[in-house]
């Protein structure tokens, strides 16, 4: 039998050993992204203040991409896995061949919007002085940007067939490479921001390509064929009725995040952003077992729902949040005992001193609500695999809206109150979410029925 067969058999077979088995590899390659995401910053920051301004300012454009990127991810992963669990292989192949077509299409259109709004953006931001910086790492992403949708969409489709330790690889391969090339480009060459930016995108390309190999010799169990067919209009809108809603997700997230900054500003001044931001590093790495978890359940159950085999569709969310609760409760319980140690890396350099003991402050609330973020996570990557992506992203506006309401009505108060609102608002989220997750299993329950069923 071939590695992508007993990949396949093992993501259609008994739910809780194949979450396990797909957990540590895709944890490996969160990891390495969250190693890589901080080489980057560390060969950029040596370019001086007016570069590390520039890349900081024109990040959340350039995020529309991996957004795009997400979204068809995801799409990918659940509609491949639904189908290969209903033993369609046909139309699964049909639905990663349309993947990397819309991908390419997606990449083309999100460009010249990007290319033709992006000056406009800047003088938004107010950051017309730096501008010259914004283009230098923006450009090689916007003619590149198939590098970056595709790679992303293509890690979802081995996703999707059970590959996780292939999707992994290109991951994987893409993190080192990118921190091999950047002191080369940046430095070597003297490219700067541009050189950081084809750092990337070289080193996605090339993983891409081993990708694209696998599927050219054979060793995936799932066919390209870009042949057009009759049935394309409808594998198009499946994957799209995950994918789009997935995509406006991260979006409004992105929104979110940009708005919060007036009330934290108004709460605080500009030290508020900053105790607010650093300790999501620390949110962030602990965030990232359930996030492999989670990643792992969405092809699981999204097969089992396609076998119709609802029972271990159950048993994979029961597996998947008993796990990520565990781990989120041990992690955030280190983080509170130990947050005067965590503050320290932040804190050595004299004038950041004075705000340790605030650090230390926040670094223990957030680890108050982190549970609950991970609680939420969960309840939406169950829904993405119900195929109600959708109710994902409707739960996510509506949690946004709240929080940023509450951060409106307690900004005059001070920091504090900031903070009190998030822990109280996170909490709030997962009866949002738990209330359409309920509602969309019960819809899965019935539909899933026998005709004549009661």
């Amino acid at each position: 039998m071939s590695a992508s067969e007993k990949d396949l058999n093992k993501m259609l077979g008994d739910p809780r050993k194949a979450i396990a088995s797909m957990f540590v590899p895709l944890l490996a390659a969160l990891v390495v992204g969250q190693l890589n995401s901080f080489v980057d910053t560390f060969f950029t920051s040596g370019l001086g203040i007016a570069s590390s301004s520039g890349l900081s300012t024109i990040i959340p454009i350039y995020d529309a991409f991996i957004y795009i990127g997400i979204g068809m991810s995801v799409g990918a992963t659940t509609t491949i896995a639904f189908r290969l669990g209903k033993g369609d292989r046909e139309s699964a192949g049909r639905i990663a061949s349309l993947t990397v077509k819309w991908s390419l299409i997606l990449s083309a259109a999100s460009s010249v919007i990007i290319l033709a709004s992006a000056d406009a953006a800047i003088n938004i931001m107010g950051a017309g002085d730096v501008r010259k910086y914004c283009w230098e790492y923006l450009l090689p992403f916007i003619v590149l940007s198939p590098t970056i949708i595709v790679f992303q969409s293509l890690g979802g489709m081995l996703r999707g067939e059970g590959a996780a330790k292939k999707s992994t690889a290109i991951q994987i391969s893409a993190a080192f490479l990118n921190m091999g090339l950047d002191p080369v480009l940046i430095y070597g060459l003297g490219l700067g921001l541009t050189g950081a930016a084809l750092a990337t995108c070289i080193s996605y390309a090339v993983s891409m390509a081993i990708g694209f190999r696998w599927y050219l010799n054979g060793s995936t169990t799932v066919r390209l064929s870009f042949r057009r067919s009759e049935s394309d209009r409808s594998f198009r809108k499946e994957l799209f009725e995950i994918a789009g809603p997935k995509t406006g997700e991260q979006l409004i997230t992105a929104v979110t995040d940009i708005i919060q900054r007036i009330f934290l500003v108004i709460a605080g001044g500009t030290v508020a952003i900053m105790l607010y931001n650093l300790p999501w590093r620390y949110v962030s790495l602990i965030n990232l077992p359930s996030a492999a978890l989670a990643t792992a359940m969405i092809p699981v159950c999204a097969a089992a729902l396609g076998a119709r085999r609802l029972d271990k569709m159950k048993d994979g969310f029961r597996y998947t949040f008993r796990w990520s609760l565990l781990m989120s409760l041990i992690l955030s319980a280190v983080l509170f005992i130990f947050a005067e140690i965590f503050a320290i890396v932040f804190t050595y350099e004299e004038t950041m001193m004075e705000v340790r003991p605030q650090l230390v402050w926040t670094l223990r609330w957030f680890a108050l609500f982190i549970p609950a973020s991970c609680i939420r996570s969960f309840l939406a990557s169950a829904l993405q695999s119900m195929k109600h992506s959708k109710d994902a992203m409707n739960a996510n506006l509506l949690w946004s809206f709240i929080k940023l309401a509450l951060y409106a009505a307690v900004c005059q108060q001070g920091f504090e109150a900031m903070i009190y609102a998030l822990t109280f608002v996170s909490y709030l989220g997962i009866a949002i979410n738990y209330f359409l997750y309920a509602r969309a299993l019960r819809s899965t329950e019935k539909s899933a029925q026998p005709s004549g069923v009661p």
